[in-house]
């Protein structure tokens, strides 16, 4: 009886994916033929993306191109669609001097992108064009950094920059939801840089590889932070074992970063990505912790920002961050759209 299950399963699996990517094919052509307009504002605009859903490092490479336009001279800001979040319409996650939103209203990344940046303006908005004329409007930046929009493709970006993860599994590079393809591998031809991130292109599917060029790798940084009050501060490896808990589309690379880093696991726990820490998560943690015995807790930067105070007057928190950064020639070459 199972069998007939699993094969009802397959063939509605099958026909979904079939469905989505014949609707992301007609989706894109009608973009490149002109049936659907492509707005250009006023500013340049630089597009972050990806071809899969999550876990290639979008946020962290937003953060750092963010500074590394500030270092350049730009005033920048980022637009983004806000995943995950419990709005709707158009948010103001940072006006540049303050934060004004919180992480469930604004969505887990563009929060944290608006407290690791603490001068940049940051907005939320379904319609990026509306976002990106409120930002420019308001905010008088010279330079808009588009976050995860490779797909949205209504707006005219000056350089679009897409980022692999090097350790995904071949399985993910079929069409959603048979996969994690947002869009079909060939999309890639559209990109004007391309990053291979947590690895080397050599693990890619010749699928992709047909379509890659101009690509560059990411090198990656970590630091571990314990809370403190009022922030974090940067500490030394501890001798006690730390549960691990994170809500992110690739947990085990996270757990595997902790144990590279020399940090002993007390027990691990996993969630679905942008889990939001409602009552039913924060009482398993407590549950999952307790069974370990541990009192000191890790998680991802990511995850850090949505834990509700009770967590931190319970446990000793710590956090793994993450940061990305690519070579000079590419970052001078990006940032040529200036003027």
């Amino acid at each position: 009886m199972w069998w007939y299950l699993l094969i009802g399963v397959f063939i509605i699996f099958l026909i979904l994916a079939v469905i989505y990517g014949l609707g992301s094919i007609i989706r894109n052509f009608c973009y490149d033929i002109g049936i659907f307009k492509i707005y250009k504002v006023s500013r340049p605009a630089i597009s972050i993306g990806n071809l899969t859903i999550g876990g290639t490092g979008k946020t962290p490479m937003a953060i750092y191109l963010t500074e590394m336009a500030k270092e350049r001279g730009f005033k920048p800001g980022i637009v983004s669609r806000g995943y995950g979040r419990n709005s709707s319409g158009q948010v103001v996650v940072h006006d540049g001097t303050s934060i004004l939103s919180n992480a469930r209203e604004s969505g887990d990344e563009p929060f944290l992108m608006a407290k690791r940046l603490q001068s940049v303006p940051v907005i939320v908005d379904a319609d990026r064009v509306r976002g990106c004329e409120k930002i420019i409007n308001e905010f008088d930046v010279d330079l808009l950094i588009l976050d995860d929009a490779f797909q949205h493709r209504r707006i005219h970006r000056d350089m679009d920059i897409v980022l692999i993860n090097a350790s995904e599994n071949s399985s993910a590079y079929f069409i959603l939801p048979w996969g994690r393809l947002r869009e079909m591998p060939w999309g890639l031809k559209r990109a004007d840089k391309i990053i291979i991130t947590k690895g080397r292109s050599e693990s890619l599917t010749p699928a992709l590889k047909r379509h890659m060029k101009d690509e560059y790798f990411a090198n990656t940084h970590f630091q571990l932070m314990k809370y403190i009050e009022g922030g974090y501060e940067q500490i030394d490896i501890p001798n006690e074992p730390l549960f691990a808990f994170c809500g992110i589309a690739h947990p085990q690379l996270f757990y595997k970063s902790l144990t590279d880093q020399g940090i002993i696991l007390g027990g691990t726990l996993s969630f679905k990505d942008h889990e939001p820490y409602g009552e039913n998560a924060v009482d398993k943690i407590i549950q999952k912790s307790q069974e370990k015995r541990n009192q000191s807790l890790i998680t991802t930067e990511k995850d850090s920002v949505k834990l509700p105070d009770s967590i931190y007057n319970t446990y000793t928190i710590y956090v793994l961050t993450m940061k990305l950064s690519v070579e000079d020639p590419f970052i001078d070459e990006i940032f040529s759209v200036k003027g």
